[in-house]
């Protein structure tokens, strides 16, 4: 958690600004004690002083999804036509990472945790769009997300198939790579053998789509200040994958892959 409540007057703080002397601290969620964690190297924060039970502020932040979340919170608030920058900030039921008012547009942006499960997913996207908010799902990208074939997990086909093509990636700031998943195409090595009369039979060769791997292929970077719009997406299914009706933040360039592949 990045931000807490100070007891002795119930004001929401950040880590960042806080010292040890301004405590105790609650956090925000459950009321709970808090402990404020300060480091030369970590992003400063706060963590459960217990076990924190079923508070959603304390669930699968690592150090990285740390430093995305201040690092997207003090862009934001360094840049026109943005107001109402929030970290952490209590929505219905959910609690967005960021919140902003970007041009007049509520946004609330979510950095993916430990592969949330998709029925949480769609329930935290069907809740913002109950509220219209757009909401804007970003991954942590590790090296594996580079141009080689990947893997896509189910949340990021689930994201893929939601921005109709497109999973966002945070590189620094509040700047986002987008990747489109393309098919990926395994190529069996052809051989020759002999056939039951003995006579050269040649097999293999053929080109056949992967199931589980997908090429990426990664378009524009674009800052969530200045390269995105709000869009209500009508409700779709394709497959495994559902997608509600919801209120989304995408980017406006336009699909940098071919015409006619499936969003999924």
């Amino acid at each position: 958690m990045l931000t807490a409540l100070r007891q002795a007057d119930g004001r929401k703080v950040q880590a960042g600004h806080s010292h040890r002397v301004h405590g105790p601290f609650r956090c925000a969620g459950c009321g709970q004690p808090a402990l404020l964690v300060k480091g030369a190297i970590r992003v400063h924060h706060f963590r459960h002083q217990a076990e924190p039970g079923d508070c959603v502020r304390s669930l699968g932040e690592s150090t990285q999804h740390r430093e995305c979340k201040q690092a997207i919170f003090t862009a934001l608030q360094a840049t026109a036509d943005v107001a109402g920058v929030e970290l952490e900030k209590d929505i219905g039921s959910n609690v967005a990472d960021v919140f902003a008012m970007i041009r007049g547009v509520p946004v609330a942006i979510e950095i993916q945790r430990s592969e949330l499960p998709l029925d949480v997913l769609e329930r935290r996207t069907l809740a913002y769009h109950a509220q219209r908010v757009h909401v804007l799902w970003v991954a942590l990208a590790g090296e594996e997300i580079g141009f080689s074939p990947y893997s896509p997990r189910a949340w990021e086909r689930w994201c893929h198939a939601t921005y109709g093509g497109r999973v966002y990636y945070w590189t620094q700031d509040d700047e986002l790579q987008p990747v489109h998943f393309e098919p990926h195409w395994l190529h069996t090595p052809a051989y020759t053998t002999r056939d039951a009369q003995g006579q050269p039979l040649t097999v293999g060769g053929q080109v056949r789509r992967s199931k589980r791997y997908r090429s990426p292929n990664h378009g524009e970077r674009v800052a969530i200040s200045r390269g995105f719009r709000p869009v209500v997406r009508r409700e779709w299914s394709g497959g495994t994958v559902q997608v509600p009706q919801c209120s989304l933040y995408v980017d406006c360039q336009p699909a940098w892959w071919k015409p006619g592949e499936s969003p999924v």
